[in-house]
């Protein structure tokens, strides 16, 4: 078969510039700090110092003065909080936990008092790396409560733990009426009371949008009646498109899936798990672990014996040799999603991640030299 490879000097580039600067040292001592603006009054987060001072801004509902919940910001670099927050395999480090500085999600629901975000935060690709979470509370993650056409994208939170009793996603707890869309969670999330939402991405989400997102984190939902999912735990109303986990899905309760636990009155499409799902109910699937009135389109998950059916199962070859790769754009692009997916080296993602990139019949791989 004739192929047209781009030249490897074009492709390095383009690779590289999708990198993220260099990370931060670790902030010893945390001063809420508030960031400066730029001149279309966007707040400019540089340091874990103007991340908590940012929460502060968005958090503070009795400083009337600088209080704004729909403050809008960007990252400016890479940030770390606490170093070794998880261990090597996605448990916390209980021997380091008394030395972590507590991370007080922006936005937030505590019985009848609440404050959400409303604002757009954009991460530029950079990561934010050792939050730690551990609350008997609703709403934990990044964001612990967004809504009101909010907007979280572009930015990975990894090495971090959140613990609480429902909602809880990496990078939002609840959402609704937010898009959350090219975000990636590298963090462990834990849910705790028998009604809890727990998702990589988001716990729960009503009328929200969640595109473009990626989880390779551990996910647990204790429960008895919790929904828990690998994207997001409750998807209601709303919608999740081009997405997909490779992290460790684990539950207890109503629902538990690969790409969500429970779906009602929304929409799931173009999404694919290769993860390991597990649970002790008898909804738990590949795909979903409970649906009603959803429509679930071209949604694939790798065929294996940690993970039970629903949806469509495909072999490692098919998620290796392009065949999931192709069948999710097709979906995606009928659905006039503009995202796509890359064909990696064992399954489909969102992003070249390997510094060639090559094209064969008009389709853009990445693969190794």
């Amino acid at each position: 078969m004739k192929k047209r490879l781009e030249s490897a000097a074009l492709a390095i580039l383009l690779c590289l510039s999708l990198l993220p600067t260099a990370a931060l040292a670790e902030t010893d001592t945390i001063t809420p700090t508030e960031p400066e603006k730029d001149e279309n009054g966007v707040y400019q987060i540089s340091d874990a110092n103007e991340l908590y001072g940012f929460a502060e801004i968005v958090n503070n509902l009795n400083n009337k003065e600088s209080w704004d919940p729909h403050a809008d910001a960007v990252l400016t670099a890479d940030i770390t909080v606490n170093e070794g927050v998880l261990k090597p395999d996605g448990t916390l480090n209980t021997e380091k936990k008394d030395t972590f500085k507590q991370w007080a999600p922006i936005g937030y629901n505590v019985s009848s008092n609440n404050v959400w975000y409303g604002g757009t935060f954009d991460g530029q690709n950079h990561t934010i790396s050792g939050l730690y979470c551990d609350t008997d509370q609703l709403c934990a993650g990044l964001f612990g409560y967004a809504k009101s056409a909010s907007i979280v994208k572009n930015v990975t939170v990894a090495d971090s733990y959140f613990s609480a009793s429902g909602h809880v996603g990496g990078v939002c707890g609840w959402n609704e009426f937010c898009t959350v869309i090219g975000c990636i969670n590298e963090s462990t999330v834990i849910g705790t009371a028998n009604y809890s939402n727990v998702g990589g991405l988001c716990g729960y989400s009503d009328y929200g949008t969640i595109e473009k997102c990626s989880n390779f984190g551990t996910v647990i939902g204790t429960g008895t009646k919790s929904d828990v999912g690998g994207v997001c735990g409750y998807n209601g109303h709303g919608g999740i498109a081009g997405c997909y986990n490779a992290g460790t899905v684990t539950g207890n309760g109503w629902g538990v899936g690969g790409v969500c636990g429970s779906a009602t009155w929304g929409y799931i499409k173009g999404c694919h798990n290769v993860g390991t799902v597990t649970g002790s109910s008898e909804r738990v699937g590949g795909v979903y672990g409970y649906k009603d009135s959803s429509t679930i389109k071209s949604c694939y998950y790798l065929d294996n014996d940690a993970v039970e059916g629903n949806e469509q199962a495909r072999t490692a070859d098919d998620f290796k040799n392009g065949t999931v790769c192709d069948l999710l754009n097709e979906a995606l692009e009928q659905s006039r999603h503009e995202l796509k997916f890359y064909q990696g080296k064992d399954y489909p993602v969102l992003t070249p991640q390997i510094a060639f990139i090559g094209i064969e019949d008009g389709k853009t791989y990445c693969g190794e030299v």
